[in-house]
């Protein structure tokens, strides 16, 4: 079983709960399953908190260990921060492409639909695509595999920027809460030195 500790800023221990069978919980909240109140949940969390085995005694808990449980809430944030900027579409050429997993399914199907007619010499000169401002279009091959591209590159730089932040976060000592709660998918990253 699991305990939930919770600190203050000056990292004076504020609560503890213990019986905790299972649990998930983010930078400001925690929901878990208590073998005594059954589920309880959390939220608006001012403190910061960690869950460990029961067995582990409170002193042996070090301020770092809590901000490292905190980085993660924060860095599986940004992770679905990411998701969310990338699964919104792109725009390419004042087109608005959906970009859901359906849609990145389909534009891989017809990416390769349009490579394998390259190679066997089949004719596949138009491609048709319903953007999501326009309407359904008409793409030439060479046209489509720009909007590919485009898609490809949008997907690739959204994780970049996440895992610039991941590393800031992994990698920067954070005294205070604010300073870790203030980081979103918008922050450009100091240099960690």
């Amino acid at each position: 079983m699991y305990k939930l500790i919770m600190f203050d800023d000056d990292f004076i221990k504020q609560g503890v709960f213990t019986d905790i069978l299972s649990y998930s919980y983010t930078l400001d909240s925690i929901k878990y399953e208590s073998a005594i109140d059954g589920t309880v949940q959390l939220e608006g969390i001012g403190y910061r908190f960690i869950v460990v085995d029961e067995t582990v005694p409170d002193e042996s808990i070090t301020k770092e260990q809590v901000m490292n449980f905190m980085k993660t809430a924060k860095i599986k944030e940004l992770s679905d921060e990411c998701d969310k900027h990338i699964l919104g579409g792109f725009i390419y050429n004042g087109d608005v492409f959906a970009f859901e997993l359906k849609d990145q399914i389909r534009f891989s199907q017809q990416f390769s639909l349009i490579i394998y007619s390259m190679i066997t010499g089949e004719e596949l000169n138009v491609i048709e695509w319903k953007t999501e401002n326009n309407g359904v279009k008409e793409y030439s091959r060479e046209e489509f595999l720009a909007v590919c591209k485009a898609g490809e590159e949008h997907d690739r730089t959204h994780i970049q920027k996440f895992r610039q932040l991941e590393s800031y976060i992994n990698n920067t000592v954070f005294e205070e809460m604010d300073e870790l709660r203030g980081i979103n998918f918008d922050t450009e990253p100091e240099a960690v030195t």
